[in-house]
């Protein structure tokens, strides 16, 4: 990788190896071959990532060089609120298939979703680079994927109400969030480039697991 912005057409590259739109969990979604039961195990599982964001957020900021301008610590720590809200989104989402918030709180999700999360979470500690490689990587399908979602929702499962597309329709408007990581990513130093970009891989590969896990526990019929 010789230039900065060669570092962020190296993980747009790494997201679309290993898209989430090819995973067979979303075709199944996008196919409507899914079953409400289905749907709602992944509400209960993808919980747990949502819940975690934030904190990935917050270590991010913690690791914000002195030679960034002041004010980034304060736009990052905008964003972990912004995600906390996204929560709140969620759970919404997870009431549209008949969830309750307190069923969602007490839900143990698999260890292989756990696992992942820990793993995008770990990362975001080993350095600034990390942290913001990993969440550009995890970020950057969100519209596209946000999109098909909400599509698929009302074309195969009849689900139509706000609270079934309020947090598909946010992550819709990502792109505020990935020219911020753009902006980041392009002013990384040639010798942390190769970090960044193994951080990124790690997300990409998490976000996989997520998927993997949810099947695992309820799509047992379907796996790859």
């Amino acid at each position: 990788m010789s230039t900065p912005v060669s570092l962020v057409s190296a993980i747009e590259k790494a997201v679309s190896e290993r898209s989430l739109l090819k995973h067979p969990f979303y075709q199944a979604w996008s196919a409507g071959a899914l079953t409400r039961q289905q749907l709602a195990g992944y509400a209960k599982e993808y919980y747990w990532v949502a819940r975690n964001v934030p904190g990935i957020m917050n270590e991010i900021e913690k690791r914000v060089p002195a030679s960034l301008a002041a004010g980034t610590k304060k736009i990052l720590a905008e964003q972990a609120s912004e995600e906390r809200e996204h929560v709140e989104l969620w759970e919404r989402f997870a009431r549209s298939l008949g969830i309750t918030k307190k069923q969602l709180r007490s839900y143990r999700p698999t260890t292989t979703v756990r696992n992942a999360v820990s793993n995008i979470t770990k990362t975001a500690r080993k350095g600034f680079e990390e942290g913001i490689a990993a969440m550009y990587a995890f970020e950057s399908e969100l519209p596209a994927i946000s999109s098909t979602k909400s599509e698929g929702l009302i074309k195969f499962y009849g689900l139509r109400s706000k609270d079934a597309h309020v947090y598909f329709k946010e992550h819709i408007k990502e792109e505020k969030h990935l020219r911020l990581w753009r902006r980041f990513l392009r002013n990384v130093a040639p010798a942390r480039r190769r970090a960044a970009l193994a951080a990124a891989r790690t997300a990409v590969a998490a976000q996989n697991q997520v998927l993997d896990g949810v099947m695992k526990r309820y799509c047992t019929g379907m796996m790859r």
